[in-house]
């Protein structure tokens, strides 16, 4: 094993010990779902828990969880993005989710995900640097690692607030900026990003595990130069990066 890779074997070895715990919380929330008041605070903090499952897990090789998370958050999201007036009775949403929730409980049980760095990558020749726009502090770490072996330098930043902070002071060569971010999304920042003197060329990136189009064609329509799904290791996704950046600075 190379030295380079010790960072991300840590950091794998960390997650897995984390899939327990991530398992009781979602059950907890699960039993929680039938007292949900109107306002369907915990419907949606189910969401927003699987949401950032489906993207982890992913990120770190446990394909199946990752998939099962993403059926399970694909029809939390139908639901909650329906008017209130429209949704069907919560107890119908409960029953439809009663068997991809089941399959997420035990896809936590797979023990066979190979780690998500799948040996050395060769550094791009030049360096060069991004902003990582992610609320997800897990999966902001293992793709900045990745990226770092590409010799890509990756400033994590959780939201519009702190991305706008750090462009006052400094540019980098790309934003990334991930689709959901809770009260903002990529397409909110990416018009403001756009709207920002200096910033109407920076290339920006929308990363996301939602593979519908609305998502895709938001975020071109805000000013994004490109989409690219998540749903798949943060070594394959570090390299599609490296290869997009790479492309977009050649075109001037």
């Amino acid at each position: 094993m190379s030295e380079a890779s010790d960072p991300l074997e840590a950091l794998f070895a960390e997650y897995r010990e984390k899939l327990p715990r991530r398992r009781r919380a979602l059950a907890a929330l699960w039993k929680r779902l039938p007292e949900d008041d109107e306002s369907a605070g915990v419907c949606a903090e189910l969401r927003l828990q699987v949401h950032r499952l489906a993207g982890s897990a992913g990120a770190f090789g446990f394909d199946r969880l990752s998939a099962a998370a993403r059926e399970v958050d694909q029809r939390l999201k139908a639901w909650l993005f329906t008017a209130p007036a429209l949704r069907p009775p919560q107890a119908c949403l409960i029953a439809d989710l009663s068997a991809p929730f089941a399959a997420l409980l035990d896809a936590f049980a797979e023990s066979g995900a190979s780690t998500p760095a799948d040996g050395p990558l060769e550094a791009a020749g030049q360096a060069r640097e991004v902003f990582h726009i992610e609320d997800d502090l897990e999966q902001a770490r293992i793709l900045g690692l990745n990226l770092e072996r590409l010799g890509i330098r990756s400033t994590p930043l959780r939201d519009g607030e702190a991305l706008f902070d750090r462009l006052t002071q400094h540019r980098p060569d790309a934003i990334l900026l991930d689709y959901w971010l809770g009260a903002e999304t990529g397409a909110d920042l990416a018009r403001a990003i756009r709207s920002t003197a200096g910033c109407e060329r920076l290339p920006l990136l929308c990363l996301t595990s939602d593979i519908g189009d609305r998502v895709r064609l938001d975020a071109l329509a805000a000013g994004c130069d490109e989409v690219m799904s998540k749903v798949q290791s943060a070594s394959q996704l570090a390299a599609a990066i490296c290869a997009w950046l790479e492309g977009i600075l050649a075109d001037g």
